[in-house]
């Protein structure tokens, strides 16, 4: 439950200073972790069982994110995402603490200021040495955990555990090409053709997880026109292959509105699952009837896959078709 809460903090509570609240909160929640974070900057730190972390102690114009009062030992931290306004040279002279003593922390890799040597970290490291301590208290661990799901969520960091295999990459151009012919043609109930090659709905919202094309839908006899995307999201081992409609108007608002009228919590088709809303769009998934696609979907010819992929889409757009003719 405690790593649930934390993990679903992160869908909100993102940004730099949440990150900061919540770190600070588990170093004083947490022993383990205190003395985990202070060593992962001070390795030589003798930490007192009284030691103190204040967080944005404001003096002249400087403010770090936080104070360690260790005894007589003063420390200070900052942390960074995505943001590239350093305070080198600042926060340690107004503060009066050597390099040694200032810990710098961020999403992205900082270099090391010219004949300095300050302590500078990146939160993947972190991340990951968070993962080598165990707590006997359930609780504590448990805590821990919930963190790293938040840490990993709030700073985008990928776990990457398997080597890469580049020449599967090919069948990535292979798909992206197959969705391009299947998003241009006739048939007796629609005309279907490509909108753009943006790999999502607007290029902003591009990322390194997904790919897929935009296409235009006008169904004949119904008045129906819409637009929405297929492709790819292959960040998991598995990768899902699956068709939206963004509600939004000039999008797949049209398209939303008859879903939402009438749901159905069954398969749509053979190959097709059941709509489902996410991210303010609804969604339909490619399913073969198996766990992985090398059960199934990779043991086919490539005629065989392309079939299957186009009966995954026909399904989506005549369940479109029949909802709107009703």
């Amino acid at each position: 439950m405690i790593t649930k809460f934390l993990e679903n903090l992160s869908y909100r509570v993102n940004n730099e200073n949440a990150l900061s609240d919540i770190t600070w909160s588990m170093c004083n929640a947490s022993p383990m972790f205190k003395e985990t974070f202070l060593h992962f900057f001070f390795p030589d730190m003798n930490v007192f069982p009284d030691v103190e972390i204040e967080r944005e102690i404001s003096k002249d114009d400087s403010r770090p994110d936080f104070v360690i009062y260790n005894d007589d030992e003063l420390y200070i931290i900052e942390n960074k995402i995505n943001d590239h306004n350093h305070h080198f040279g600042q926060y340690d002279k107004t503060f009066k603490v050597s390099p040694e003593r200032f810990g710098y922390i961020a999403n992205y890799v900082i270099p090391q200021p010219k004949d300095k040597q300050y302590q500078i970290r990146t939160w993947e490291e972190f991340y990951k040495l968070l993962g080598t301590i165990h707590s006997e208290s359930e609780q504590e661990q448990s805590l821990i955990a919930g963190f790293q799901n938040y840490l990993k969520n709030v700073c985008n960091i990928i776990d990457f555990t398997k080597p890469m295999n580049i020449e599967g990459i090919y069948s990535l151009y292979q798909l992206m090409e197959v969705l391009n012919k299947l998003c241009n043609r006739e048939e007796e109930m629609y005309t279907v053709k490509v909108y753009n090659q943006n790999r999502t709905y607007e290029n902003c919202h591009g990322n390194h997880e997904v790919m897929g094309v935009n296409f235009e839908i006008i169904f004949r006899g119904i008045r129906l026109q819409s637009w929405g995307w297929i492709g790819i999201y292959f960040n998991d081992e598995i990768p899902l292959i699956c068709m939206g409609f963004y509600d939004m108007e000039n999008w797949g608002k049209t398209v939303c509105n008859l879903i939402r009228k009438n749901m159905t919590d069954s398969k749509v088709g053979k190959f097709t699952s059941e709509p489902y809303e996410e991210d303010d769009a609804y969604w339909f998934n490619f399913e073969d009837g198996k766990d992985t696609y090398e059960e199934c979907f990779n043991k086919l010819s490539l005629d065989e896959q392309i079939g299957q992929i186009k009966t995954f889409m026909d399904e989506v757009f005549e369940f479109i078709y029949k909802l709107k003719d009703q």
